[in-house]
């Protein structure tokens, strides 16, 4: 059987002129649907156009319906239920669609919206309901490697896959890392490009977060520092129920039943349980205890274990250094105090280290091209002038028990002499570098030791007043050996 072509089929509609083809669609049940569909899809569009209200037609609304028709005209052909003959498919299913078309043009034509009645009775219509925007699922930030600038005492990190590597080896930091210090060790890097945190000894921390722009740091035990060069990067530290926001440079130490903040410049956001808190604007000194609400204490915001971080870099060489007698006091030439126990260090130019043992100054060329080895220096400590001068060697003390009340054996002995040389060692270093403590001290440090091992400052030797408010903060985290009854303990001063 011979179909119309599409064209004269098309047109006989649009002309509404059914004669041409009478004979054929009367036995073509396919051209006869085909026709009947194509003749009031045009019709539909001529009424439509021929109407003298076209201004007052909501554009917008039609082209909606309009590409609502086509598109259901169109899935219905996609899926198969919609089919014209196979020569004439295209021409024949695009006039479908026109049909379709149209008829949506006529329904809004003559069904007006609810907007047009309510104007119509000049009642002031309600603004239209926006589309609700939804929201775009942010790209989450890239993980920052954090770069170590200082290792000392056999600081190690943990990956969280992975076995315990000493910091020293300088391999980079990275979201969830531990990092465990010993009593001597320390360990520094970066957290964000202008923003290093400082892990102090005997210290247990975790990299929760690690990402470009922001960080969150676990503090388990022990103290941490943050030490911004800049004002990009956020920090937060958390601490049991406590979470400080570091805007500024801070110091943050868990000790029993609270954790103590000073902040020395800038401020912190305190929050509790993920409620916020309150905000302190440093120099203060604040605690936040296990129960109850944070609060500012007595006390100078200070921080006697400071290191001058602006001689390291994360774009610097990372340099392994030989060891040097842990007695001895380190320090780099004119930019401060460094741990003696000194393993690593990341330096962006040559620099100089200093360790002076009694009056032997030795020195550490870094960065100059020698071999890395200490040399002893022809200047000796006298011959240094005396502002600011650094201390002849890390402070020692000898520690025996009072003669009266309870005693201790010589492993305790051992003990708290190690125990207290840890504790007090830098408090004296720094007590010197800043020329708040003379070269030589004397007397005697006296402590009371109770039955736990809790240890308290009880007297001073005026000589070591100067280091009397970092001596303090130590023996409050001190444990001496416990001779089952309280007793005194006094450390030689020399």
């Amino acid at each position: 059987m011979n179909h119309p072509l599409p064209e004269e089929l098309f047109d006989a509609a649009r002309a509404n002129d059914r004669a041409p083809f009478a004979a054929h669609l009367d036995v073509c049940a396919e051209c006869r649907s085909a026709w009947e569909r194509l003749r009031v899809g045009a019709t539909l569009l001529d009424e439509a156009s021929d109407d003298a209200s076209l201004d007052a037609i909501d554009w917008s609304r039609i082209d909606a319906a309009v590409a609502a028709e086509g598109e259901r005209v169109a899935a219905g052909i996609r899926a198969g239920s919609i089919r014209a003959p196979r020569p004439w498919k295209t021409y024949a299913m695009g006039g479908l669609a026109l049909a379709a078309a149209a008829s949506a043009v006529a329904y809004v034509r003559t069904h007006p919206s609810q907007d047009d009645l309510v104007a119509r009775t000049d009642v002031t219509a309600p603004p239209a309901a926006q589309p609700v925007a939804q929201p775009s699922t942010p790209t989450p930030a890239a993980r920052f490697d954090g770069a170590v600038l200082l290792a000392a005492g056999g600081a190690t990190q943990t990956p969280p896959s992975g076995e315990a590597q000493r910091i020293a080896s300088g391999a980079p930091l990275r979201e969830g890392a531990r990092i465990i210090t010993t009593a001597v060790g320390r360990a520094v890097f970066s957290v964000q490009p202008a923003v290093a945190l400082d892990v102090r000894g005997d210290s247990d921390v975790t990299l929760a977060s690690l990402r470009e722009g922001a960080a969150t740091v676990t503090l388990a035990q022990g103290e941490v520092a943050v030490d911004r060069a800049g004002d990009t990067g956020s920090v937060a530290l958390r601490a049991g129920r406590w979470q400080v926001g570091a805007e500024g440079d801070v110091v943050a130490r868990v000790e029993s039943h609270v954790v103590r903040v000073v902040v020395l410049s800038g401020r912190a956001t305190v929050e509790a349980d993920g409620v916020s808190q309150m905000q302190f604007s440093g120099p203060v000194v604040i605690e936040l205890p296990d129960v109850g609400a944070p609060h500012a204490v007595p006390g100078e915001a200070t921080d006697a274990k400071h290191v001058d971080l602006s001689m390291l870099s994360a774009d610097g060489t990372m340099w392994a250094l030989p060891p040097v007698d842990p007695a001895a006091s380190l320090s780099v030439h004119g930019r401060g105090a460094l741990p003696s126990s000194l393993e690593a260090l990341r330096a962006p130019a040559p620099m100089t280290l200093q360790a002076r043992l009694g009056r032997t100054i030795m020195t550490l060329e870094v960065g100059s091209g020698r071999v890395l080895a200490w040399h002893t220096s022809n200047v000796v400590a006298a011959a240094e002038p005396t502002v600011r001068r650094p201390p002849q060697h890390a402070p020692s003390a000898v520690q025996s028990p009072a003669p009266q009340g309870p005693t201790l054996n010589a492993m305790q002995l051992g003990i708290a002499s190690r125990t207290a040389q840890g504790r007090f060692s830098h408090c004296f270093s720094t007590c010197r570098e800043q020329n708040r403590c003379p070269t030589e001290m004397h007397g005697v440090i006296e402590l009371a030791v109770d039955e736990s091992g809790r240890v308290s400052l009880t007297a001073l030797d005026p000589s070591a007043n100067g280091a009397r408010a970092c001596l303090t903060n130590e023996v409050t985290h001190m444990r001496l050996p416990s001779a089952g009854a309280a007793y005194p303990f006094q450390v030689q001063l020399r």
